[in-house]
């Protein structure tokens, strides 16, 4: 995850969930992965450019 927070400029805290185990999660991002959740809310599927994904890490 070290990519990750290189391509923001910042650090950043990342929580790797196996949707595997949730019906739930795997219905919700079964097609999506990986997706990343920011605090506030928000979600970004891959493909992560690295312009998007530093603007949305830093917002």
């Amino acid at each position: 995850m070290i990519g990750v927070e290189l391509a923001a400029g910042c650090e950043c805290r990342v929580e790797v969930v196996d949707i595997s185990e949730s019906d739930v999660l795997f219905e919700r991002y079964g097609t999506r992965i990986p997706v990343l959740r920011h605090p506030d809310g928000r979600e970004m599927d891959w493909p992560f450019e690295q312009l998007a994904l530093a603007r949305f890490l830093r917002a």
